[in-house]
């Protein structure tokens, strides 16, 4: 935990303590369906269901991993634990996507602690599953080219002797691999200052492949700043930040998704923290315009008792509705309860 951090727990934590009685509940916005419980009734399998993602046919959740079927109503049809993925101890499921146009699935399996750092895996329609990089090149996370399963995009924390790929010499920052040629090539460096305790890079590509969807975290352990958001041309080789504020200064995470015709992003400012035991304050979820450039900030607390931490929301494929992994935060203010499954319906 960084210095302030564990400063805000400790104020948070007094707080706390101050108060006394039964706290009064809030009502919880009537759009948002309980997709799968951290812990379901009769499962002896911990869940901790920080992220997931959505395909026409079904939606995976991690950690660990799970396959589900939902029909248009998101009535849960089969629920099924994806063992076959391989025993991996004490290396879990830190991120997952799909692919937009086939019935595959990438997902990272992290090396190092609560952030998702490690070897970038493929899971494909025929349930086989391969490693596309191993943990020296230290993904963090990959999406897919929206119009070509056969090129993956991902980031790489770049070599690092608390990685144990010192000897490697790699570049942090932004790769394009072909997975039938193997063709690898650094499009664009980046390193966030806050390195593997940015806890995961939530980049994303255009639906029309050409821009890569920047979260430029520029916090430093001493020195917390909002992230900027970037959009990188890849043909002109050229950024462009936007222009967008949150309503937290603190929070230092950042992730983002476009929407499937490109004109919205879909950001989560979270805290650092998010993925372990404590974290304040809460996160803020909501919808950038970039033809307007207004945001509209989302109502996606799911804690009648108080707030809720979310940190990897994504799309449906028709862009209506929003699946997010979220979690309480608990009394005394700042514990990080376990995170389930929830669909915001009707977004758009």
């Amino acid at each position: 935990m960084s210095v302030l951090s564990a400063l805000i727990f400790i104020l948070v934590l007094v707080a706390g303590c101050g108060t006394t009685g039964p706290e009064e509940e809030t009502a919880i916005n009537e759009d948002i369906v309980l997709l799968k419980e951290a812990r379901a009734e009769g499962e002896t399998l911990e869940s901790n269901l920080i992220m997931g993602a959505w395909t026409p046919e079904s939606i995976f959740a991690a950690i660990p991993l799970w396959e589900i079927t939902v029909d248009s109503d998101l009535k849960i049809g089969e629920e099924s634990l994806l063992f076959e993925l391989g025993s991996h101890p004490g290396r879990p499921v830190t991120f997952i996507q799909t692919s937009r146009s086939e019935s595959s699935l990438l997902y990272v399996r992290s090396i190092f602690g609560g952030a998702s750092l490690g070897t970038l895996y493929e899971f494909n329609g025929d349930g086989e599953e391969r490693v596309l990089r191993d943990s020296s090149y230290a993904v963090s996370s990959a999406v897919y080219h929206p119009e070509d399963a056969n090129i993956v995009f991902y980031y790489s924390y770049g070599s690092d002797p608390a990685f144990g790929n010192a000897d490697q010499e790699r570049t942090p920052g932004y790769y394009r691999l072909n997975t039938t040629t193997g063709d690898d090539t650094l499009l664009v460096e980046h390193r966030s200052p806050l390195g593997p305790d940015e806890m995961i890079n939530g980049f994303d590509v255009h639906p029309n492949g050409t821009t890569l969807l920047i979260p430029d975290v520029r916090s430093s352990i001493s020195t917390p700043r909002r992230p900027r958001i970037v959009e990188y041309d890849l043909t002109t080789e050229t950024p462009d930040t936007l222009a967008l504020d949150y309503d937290s200064f603190i929070n230092e995470g950042l992730w983002l998704r476009y929407s499937p015709d490109g004109a919205q992003i879909l950001y989560s400012n979270f805290p650092f923290n998010a993925y372990s035991n404590t974290a304040a304050p809460e996160s803020e979820v909501g919808i950038f315009d970039r033809a307007t450039g207004a945001k509209r900030v989302l109502d996606v607390n799911t804690d009648p008792r108080g707030e809720s931490v979310q940190i990897a929301p994504t799309w449906s494929p028709n862009g209506q509705h929003i699946l997010y992994g979220s979690a309480p935060l608990t009394l005394p203010r700042g514990a990080v309860g376990p995170y389930s499954l929830y669909v915001l319906q009707d977004v758009n």
